[in-house]
């Protein structure tokens, strides 16, 4: 939100915040659980908030003109819409929704991919007296089976036609594990890639160990060149 002063606009300040905090607690209504309840607004208020979104929250007058205020308006009464409680509340309210769908969206991709990065298929293997081992798919959770990229069944007679035996073989493709740990590492930001510089080195300093590099690569070349001529 950009405020005016003399001089031009300037950027909005931390008092300026919390004044649009206590000013928009006066004008909303929040139930039992603490969330906005949605006002009532005339159609053309509503129009003004609905191209308001649409810009991103961005331009006030912009929102103003698409809803049919004069330019003059637009340009410098804008406030005598978006300063209405109603309208304010109303802002207030598809922001607060917003909050909660985004919410949900993090929860459920963190989710998804704990639900490849931990998916333990060990659990269906079954091992034999023999040595041998095979996959129990009555053991498959809903948990575990999110984890499958691809199931595939191929059935066919083994022997002859009057004594052959049908056999079923299944290949299971899982999603790959690696990469959704590494996804929800990043999502989580539980990676560091920022490299932490202490101290400070001057330019001439730098300069000086370049130079000092630069020294040690030609006396290596050197004495490599002068053995080559002993040899």
């Amino acid at each position: 939100m950009a405020f005016k002063h003399l001089g031009g606009p300037r950027a909005a300040t931390k008092n300026d915040t919390k004044r649009t905090e206590r000013n928009l607690a006066k004008v909303v209504e929040r139930d039992s659980n603490g969330h906005i309840i949605r006002p009532v607004l005339l159609l053309r208020h509503l129009e003004v908030v609905d191209n308001y979104f649409e810009n991103g929250c961005k331009n006030k007058s912009k929102a103003l003109r698409s809803a049919g205020y004069s330019e003059p308006t637009a340009r410098s009464n804008g406030q005598s819409v978006f300063a209405r409680p109603d309208v304010m509340a109303e802002i207030a309210w598809r922001k607060e929704q917003i909050d909660k769908r985004w919410e949900a969206t993090r929860e459920r991709i963190v989710e998804e991919l704990s639900t490849v990065a931990f998916a333990n298929f060990g659990k269906l293997l079954t091992i034999q007296d023999d040595g041998s081992a095979f996959v129990d798919l009555t053991q498959l959770d809903e948990r575990t089976r999110g984890a499958i990229a691809e199931f595939v069944t191929d059935e066919y007679v083994e022997g002859t036609r009057e004594d052959g035996v049908t056999v079923k073989k299944y290949r299971i493709k899982l999603h790959d594990k690696l990469k959704a740990l590494d996804m929800l590492m990043r999502h989580l930001g539980m990676y560091n890639d920022k490299v932490t510089v202490e101290g400070h080195i001057s330019v001439v300093e730098r300069l000086q160990a370049g130079r000092a590099r630069l020294h040690n690569s030609s006396t290596i070349e050197g004495q490599a060149e002068e053995v080559e001529d002993a040899a």
